[in-house]
């Protein structure tokens, strides 16, 4: 069995353009998949996901968000919340 190896790029306000996350994000988290297991199962249009998200892209004490890739593919996205402690 071969295994490939994902890559994961930290997002930041330089870069989320260059990756189209806005978008990327936005159509997973609208996924009917997705949405069944959030805590806000409903439909996010997109003003309110991009001012969401760059709230996050702002606030990087609250959460870092990493987008996955393989082969140079975009196949996912990672988002690790600081609960309490913050990030060093």
């Amino acid at each position: 069995m071969k295994y490939q190896t994902v890559e994961y790029l930290e997002i930041n306000n330089n870069n989320f353009q260059k990756y189209d996350v806005l978008n990327f994000i936005w159509r997973i988290r609208n996924d009917p998949i997705s949405r069944k297991f959030s805590v806000n199962t409903e439909y996010i249009d997109f003003e309110t996901h991009e001012e969401w998200f760059i709230n996050k892209l702002q606030n990087i004490s609250d959460s870092i968000i990493f987008l996955c890739l393989l082969n140079n593919e975009k196949v996912g996205v990672v988002r690790w919340l600081a609960i309490g402690v913050g990030f060093f």
